[in-house]
Parts: structure tokens; C-alpha cells; sequence
């Protein structure tokens, strides 16, 4: 679980600077999920949240990449997995 959360603010990181085409952004979002209280208290327990965030993070990196057919493929199966991890 804390390592889905490492791996998601790298990947808010990464939606920043591809929205903004800046580092500073693209740092900022990511250190700002990363000491996030919510983050930081759902990356200490095992839960269906921390899965479903990471996912749906993926799914926007992966939806900002130039469309392609694979790609295209990929963000609708990442999208699919998010929406049936959160179960409840």
C-alpha cells in the first residue's frame, strides 16, 4: 500500500507537468499528494483506496499520452480496473 502511494504521486507528478509543460508544476502537485494527511493515512492501512487512486492516476498519465490504438486501449482497461477495485 505505501508503495501504490510512492508510485501515485510520481504519477500526479507527471499529470502536472504534462497539463503544464512545467517541472515546477509537475513537483509541486506531486509533493503536495505525497504529505497530503488523507495520502499519508490511507497509505499506512490495507483498503481498497490506495489501489483505486493509484489506478485512476494511471488512467489521466496514461489518457494525456498521444492517442493511439494500443494506448487507447490501455487507459479503458486501467480506467475499468479503477472503477471495479472500488467495490463499495
Amino acid at each position: 500500500s505505501v508503495l501504490l502511494g510512492v508510485i501515485t504521486a510520481v504519477l500526479v507528478g507527471m499529470v502536472g507537468f504534462r497539463i503544464s509543460s512545467s517541472v515546477l508544476v509537475g513537483a509541486l502537485a506531486g509533493t503536495l499528494f505525497a504529505v497530503s494527511p488523507d495520502a499519508i493515512r490511507e497509505s499506512a492501512v490495507i483498503g481498497v483506496d490506495v489501489p483505486t487512486t493509484f489506478l485512476c492516476v494511471l488512467a489521466a498519465t496514461l489518457a494525456l499520452r498521444p492517442a493511439g490504438r494500443l494506448n487507447d486501449l490501455a487507459t479503458a482497461l486501467v480506467a475499468g480496473l479503477a472503477v471495479s477495485t472500488k467495490y463499495n
